[in-house]
């Protein structure tokens, strides 16, 4: 399936809009939700595309941890957007792009997390009752 979406070009020349294979990119993880992949591949092309600053750059810029920054870049869960927001504004990156490719990732989590409850209740064995406690008389 191909999306059009913004693509930060590779070089200065490259026309700044092309459409991109979301299944493609080689940095996807096995088994997650397309748009996730999608998501954080477009964050990291931002990145290399400002010239990856480091990580203490973009924690100085967004008061953020050196920690907190990379696993936003690195997207290897969906970020808190609040959390993506800065440091996609930290990149001079189009926000607005940003926050559609958020929703679309939170929306496909959502999905899977209930097919995933779904299924853990079908599957899940019935548990048979524990016995009652024997009574007790309370001794005076």
């Amino acid at each position: 399936m191909l999306k059009t979406i913004m693509t930060l070009p590779p070089s200065s020349s490259a026309s700044p809009t092309a459409p991109v294979d979301p299944a493609g990119p080689e940095e996807a993880f096995a088994g997650e939700p397309e748009a996730l992949t999608v998501l954080r591949v477009r964050l990291q092309e931002l990145c290399r595309y400002q010239g990856k600053p480091s990580f203490r750059e973009l924690a100085k810029k967004t008061r953020f941890s050196q920690t907190t920054a990379h696993k936003v870049i690195r997207c290897a869960t969906l970020p808190r957007w609040g959390n993506l927001e800065l440091i996609v504004e930290a990149l001079d990156g189009p926000v607005e792009e940003f926050r559609n490719l958020w929703l679309h990732a939170e929306q496909a989590a959502g999905r899977a997390a209930e097919l995933v409850s779904a299924v853990r209740g079908i599957h899940r064995p019935q548990r048979s009752p524990l016995p009652p406690l024997p009574r007790t008389r309370a001794v005076n």
